[in-house]
């Protein structure tokens, strides 16, 4: 065939309907609050109305990635041809059903941060050598715990004090800045 005139055309009905999917997606979101560290639930829509429930995993109203099903490899996200990015919205307003952003003040050390990378502290820093280091979550690095922030670990390796921590309990915090910056 000449020109392409043997081509296969697409089925309208099998395209999917923008406003069908926004109104499914708002069904299953606007009602439920979004639990944001449950790995089995699509975030909601950018556009959709939801409620969000920090479990340590920032909310998708602050972060969200474009696409959720990260490829294991550089290789493998290459063949895929699909970008990967992050919108980062800091200042998001956040929904009347939602809790504060906690605000940290560790004075004027700052807050603690990981020794090689910069990392600020978060959920998924690993505490260590009985609480007296910190191993990032990014670059792995295990850097010393100073002393204003040392707490004993207990049988399962987590700090006795979680649950007094905002930093390791939600991915959203506010660090308040020490005056050097």
């Amino acid at each position: 065939m000449v020109g392409g005139a043997n081509r296969q055309r697409i089925n309208p009905d099998q395209i999917p309907s923008p406003v069908a999917v926004q109104e499914l997606d708002a069904s299953v979101h606007e009602a439920t609050p979004y639990l944001t560290s449950n790995r089995t639930v699509m975030p909601p829509h950018a556009a959709t109305r939801f409620t969000a429930i920090d479990q340590g995993i920032s909310s998708p109203r602050f972060m969200r990635l474009s696409t959720y099903a990260v490829p294991a490899s550089d290789d493998v996200l290459a063949a895929s041809g699909l970008p990967l990015a992050l919108v980062v919205q800091p200042m998001a307003d956040l929904a009347p059903e939602e809790e504060p952003i906690p605000v940290v003040d560790f004075g004027p050390a700052g807050p603690p941060r990981c020794e090689r990378c910069k990392a600020y502290v978060n959920p998924y820093f690993q505490f260590v050598e009985n609480g007296r280091r910190m191993r990032c979550n990014l670059c792995q690095f295990a850097s010393v715990v100073r002393d204003d922030y040392f707490c004993n670990l207990d049988g399962s390796g987590r700090r006795m004090d979680v649950m007094q921590r905002p930093e390791l309990l939600y991915g959203t915090v506010e660090f308040a800045a020490p005056k050097e910056y």
